[in-house]
């Protein structure tokens, strides 16, 4: 061990992995939202490729969406449609870390940050909430994202865990 030399070897940066994944033929905003998920490329395509994927992918930015039309659009479409795409809390899990980079992209929209977004097709939506929301109501709603994450993991109900984050962010909404 004395003569030995650590050699710390960095991932590729998320620039070269979304044109690698792009040379592969998986879309620029694929591409962008995998590569917040793992810094592996093959681990990527293989994310990118899955239809389940790209529907977990879809359905939380509706939800994002609901979230910003009102409360109970939220929690419906949690009841209808989130607790049959995350089923099983893995799913949960990744669906809760989606949310938290849509809300990432608005923090990112909101101070003109140059980061390259998760969601760089849903940019004039995002940008559309940044400007309507203060940096302390996307605190409160990121910090309610990451509490519920805590909470998963507690093995509490994943239905009324989602349903306790809409309406924690309603209530984040409400702040000002």
């Amino acid at each position: 061990q004395s003569r030995c030399q650590r050699i710390s070897f960095l991932p590729p940066s998320r620039e070269t992995m979304i044109s690698l994944l792009e040379e592969k033929g998986i879309t620029k905003s694929m591409a962008a939202t995998v590569t917040m998920l793992t810094a592996n490329i093959d681990e990527a395509f293989l994310l990118a490729e899955e239809d389940a994927f790209a529907h977990m992918r879809k359905t939380v930015l509706k939800l994002v969406e609901a979230s910003d039309q009102n409360v109970h659009e939220a929690l419906l479409y949690i009841q209808s449609t989130w607790s049959q795409v995350f089923k099983e809390r893995e799913d949960t899990d990744r669906g809760l870390d989606l949310l938290l980079y849509a809300y990432r992209d608005i923090v990112a929209y909101k101070s003109e940050l140059k980061a390259i977004a998760a969601y760089p097709d849903h940019r004039e939506f995002l940008n559309s909430l940044a400007m309507k929301m203060t940096y302390n109501q996307l605190s409160h709603v990121m910090e309610a994202i990451l509490q519920a994450k805590r909470q998963l993991s507690g093995n509490m109900n994943r239905q009324l865990l989602m349903e306790q984050l809409m309406l924690s962010v309603q209530e984040g909404f409400l702040v000002v």
